[in-house]
C-alpha cells in the first residue's frame, strides 16, 4: 500500500490494483505487476506510485493513476522497506533479502531511486540486515525512521533514524533562522511539515487543507512564533 497527499490509498495485489478514495474502494481493473513481498511508496514530485522488488518480479513499476508502466530499474530483493525521503526528494529502500542468490543473505544497504536505477547510498554503519522492517519519513526531524524486522533468530524491536548531517544546523521552525538560509518560520520550506502538513515542497497545495495563513490556529502544528497570523 501507498498513500498520496490527495488522501488516496493505492493497494496492489498480484495482478490487481485497488484505490481507496472518498470512503470507498475501487477496483481499477488495471493489470499490474505480479510480485509477492514487494514494497511500494508514493513519489509526490513525479507524481506516481512506485512498486519494486518481490518474489516473482525484480522490475520496478509506476502507477500514474490510470495505468502501470514497467520501468528500467530492477531490485532483486523481497521483504524490504520503502519510503519517500522528502529531504532528498527520492524514494529510499532499506533491508530485505536477496532473491537471486543461492545463499539469499539478509540485506542492510540503503538505496535510492535516481530515476533509472536503485543507487547505493554511502552511509555510516547502521542497522544490520533484516527482512520485513517498517519505514517512514519523519518531516519534523528531516529523517527516515526504520523499525523492527526479522532475522534468523527471531524478531527485532530496534528503531533507527537515518538523515543527512552537515555543519549547518537544522531549521528549528520556532520563528528563528537556525539554519541561516535567510528564511524563518513558515517562509522556510524546511518547515512544511508544520506549516502545510499535507503539502510537501514541490507539490500543489489544496487551499482547503490546514496551513499557516488560514487564520485558524492549529494547536498541534502552529504557535505564535511560527505563524503569528494564525496564533
Amino acid at each position: 500500500m501507498a498513500t498520496s497527499p490527495d488522501r488516496k490509498i493505492v493497494l496492489s495485489r498480484p495482478g490487481m490494483t485497488w484505490v481507496w478514495s472518498a470512503g470507498a474502494w475501487t477496483n481499477e481493473m488495471a493489470t499490474g505487476p505480479i510480485a509477492g513481498y514487494a514494497a511500494m511508496a508514493f513519489d509526490p514530485i513525479t507524481p506516481r506510485t512506485i512498486i519494486a522488488g518481490g518474489s516473482q518480479n525484480f522490475s520496478s513499476w509506476s502507477w500514474n493513476g490510470a495505468v502501470w508502466t514497467q520501468d528500467v530499474a530492477e531490485l532483486a530483493r523481497l521483504g524490504h522497506a520503502m519510503s519517500y525521503d522528502t529531504a532528498r526528494r527520492r524514494i529510499i529502500v532499506f533491508g530485505g533479502q536477496l532473491v537471486n542468490s543461492a545463499s539469499a543473505p539478509l540485506l542492510a544497504d540503503l538505496r535510492e531511486l535516481d530515476g533509472t536505477d536503485w543507487r547505493i547510498i554511502p552511509a555510516a554503519p547502521g542497522p544490520s540486515g533484516r527482512i520485513g522492517p517498517a519505514m517512514f519519513y519523519d518531516p519534523i526531524r528531516h529523517a527516515v525512521v526504520a523499525f523492527g524486522g526479522f532475522i534468523a533468530t527471531g524478531s527485532l524491536g530496534e528503531t533507527w533514524l537515518m538523515r543527512w548531517e552537515s555543519p549547518t544546523p537544522d531549521e528549528a521552525c520556532d520563528g528563528t533562522d537556525a539554519d541561516a538560509d535567510g528564511l524563518a518560520g513558515c517562509a522556510d520550506p524546511d518547515c512544511w511539515a508544520r506549516c502545510t502538513p499535507r503539502c510537501m515542497p514541490g507539490t500543489t497545495c489544496d487551499d482547503a487543507d490546514p496551513r499557516c495563513g488560514d487564520l485558524i490556529c492549529n494547536p498541534y502544528l502552529e504557535d505564535a512564533a511560527l505563524c503569528p497570523s494564525d496564533c
